[in-house]
């Protein structure tokens, strides 16, 4: 997936919406306007031609993804460097099993 698509991706899954929570009010009165807002820039170092990982490409690894992270919070996945050299936007699940090294694959960093 593009970095284009991931962020059409989140704000598709966000919108409609509305979050109660303190961090919401304020200047960016909606959930969906600050992931509107934010969402870009946490993508901000990647081409718009480079491919990038998801939950979706390492489904086939037996990975069960967070229901928490791709249903209620879709803008707090994370961007990940693997060992290959590959980014990958990756909800908590396959962070976590990326870190114990169960996948076969390594992470480098959290960019």
């Amino acid at each position: 997936m593009k970095k284009g698509e991931i962020v059409a991706n989140v704000l598709a899954e966000v919108c409609g919406t509305q979050r109660d929570d303190v961090r919401w009010n304020g200047s960016e009165a909606s959930y969906e306007a600050y992931v509107a807002k934010a969402q870009p820039g946490r993508l901000w170092g990647i081409s718009p031609e480079i491919e990038v990982t998801t939950c979706d490409d390492l489904w086939h690894l037996g990975i069960h993804c967070c229901p928490v992270c791709h249903n209620e919070y879709p803008d707090e996945k994370e961007l990940a460097k693997l060992e290959s050299g590959a980014l990958a936007w990756l909800c908590c699940a396959p962070i976590r099993a990326l870190r114990a090294n169960v996948l076969g694959l390594k992470m480098n960093t959290r960019c």
